[in-house]
């Protein structure tokens, strides 16, 4: 699901936001049914990622820097870069030392890739107000202490381009 983050906007406007945004989705959720389900129920998760993150965007290769929040194993890192064009710029936030190792040992020649092992909001941060174009997140927001999701939440707002996007992918 996509929606539009304005930073200067309160909270609750983004909330408003992405319950109108679920409710629409909801009320077409059949059209994408068959096809996600014959990705999950047969295992193939990575097949069902390649096919939301096509959804969410067509331009991939023209985006310059994307930060993903979460990176955990690495599979969504693996498939933002087979998206990403030659100079594009991935960095790859997760905070668990042995899961950001991972990640660097599955994409040790990827020039274009930054893993830090660090809480995603000290990088963001460091990052200057309107300047990333693409952020992807994989963190676990519904459970999430409230403090913590509203502070990485205002972040990810305040640091999104004119026209930038978080896309979040939940699973349960």
């Amino acid at each position: 699901l996509r929606t539009r983050v304005e930073p200067s906007a309160p909270f609750s406007t983004l909330l408003e936001q992405v319950r109108t945004t679920t409710l629409e989705a909801l009320a077409h959720q059949d059209l994408l049914h068959d096809r996600l389900e014959l990705g999950l129920h047969g295992r193939d998760v990575v097949g069902a990622v390649r096919f939301m993150l096509g959804l969410a965007r067509t331009d991939w290769a023209d985006v310059p820097e994307v930060i993903e929040l979460g990176a955990g194993t690495g599979s969504y890192t693996g498939q933002i870069l087979d998206r990403l064009g030659p100079h594009a710029i991935l960095t790859a936030i997760e905070r668990d030392p042995g899961l950001a190792a991972r990640v660097m040992a599955r994409y040790p020649d990827d020039k274009r890739l930054t893993v830090l092992c660090e809480d995603a909001g000290l990088e963001l941060e460091r990052r200057a107000p309107g300047t990333v174009p693409l952020m992807v997140s994989a963190l676990p927001w519904t459970s999430m202490p409230p403090a913590d999701r509203d502070r990485l939440l205002r972040l990810a707002a305040s640091r999104l381009a004119p026209g930038g996007e978080l896309l979040t992918i939940q699973y349960t």
